[in-house]
């Protein structure tokens, strides 16, 4: 499992606030389309609406984040001259708001295969390896989540809250889903999980850790 060292805190600080904006629904994690950013120079993303009078394609919502153009991501929820839009490097770090709908272009999802799942996901500080099961069309996962990495005084006093999961499936539909699916309790953990071109989007119920804890995100290898 790969961790980031604490030095870097500051610099993943605003990918922190992108991620509670993504948790505002968990099932969007498999509503995304993969898309290429088409348009000639910077695409910045704007606010959402947890800032009055956003998402607008204005000055004051504008954030400093941007793509540029052959930049792959994941869009979702279109909202007038916007749409929902996550971009994930290949270290983890994520980027998730809003994008002119004129920036992008949807492109079409290669074909999936069994080994295209295979390896080591990152999403911020939320990690999920995947190796193949027992059995045709199965695969094994793994993963470990941490809340609070982003608050130094929150590490300094060993305030932070982590989870975890581990499953064998079969891969249904271009989805694969881990925790008990019959007999079971709402507070068990439950992951889905679906390939997205480089992506990996999952969802998880809220039960997989500690308070704040998700598996919830848009990772990349």
């Amino acid at each position: 499992m790969r961790w980031r060292y604490l030095s870097v805190m500051f610099l993943l600080a605003a990918p922190a606030l992108a991620r509670a904006d993504f948790l505002h629904d968990t099932e969007a994690a498999h509503d995304w389309h993969l898309a290429r950013v088409s348009a000639p120079g910077r695409s910045y993303f704007y606010k959402g609406p947890e800032v009055d009078g956003c998402p607008a394609l204005t000055a004051s919502c504008r954030r400093g984040a941007y793509l540029v153009r052959g930049n792959q991501l994941l869009i979702g929820e279109v909202r007038g001259a916007l749409v929902y839009a996550a971009y994930t490097d290949g270290g983890g770090t994520a980027t998730i708001g809003w994008l002119p709908k004129t920036s992008v272009a949807r492109i079409a999802v290669p074909k999936q295969t069994i080994a295209a799942w295979i390896g080591s996901w990152n999403y911020d500080y939320t990690t999920i390896d995947i190796t193949r099961g027992l059995g045709p069309g199965r695969l094994k996962a793994s993963g470990m989540a941490v809340w609070g990495m982003h608050d130094p005084e929150r590490v300094r006093r060993g305030g932070i809250h982590t989870g975890d999961f581990e499953g064998e499936a079969t891969l249904t539909g271009g989805r694969i889903r881990f925790g008990p699916t019959s007999g079971s309790e709402d507070s068990d953990c439950r992951v889905s999980l679906r390939l997205i071109g480089p992506y990996l989007a999952a969802a998880d119920n809220g039960n997989c850790g500690g308070a704040n804890v998700s598996f919830t995100g848009v990772y990349r290898r």
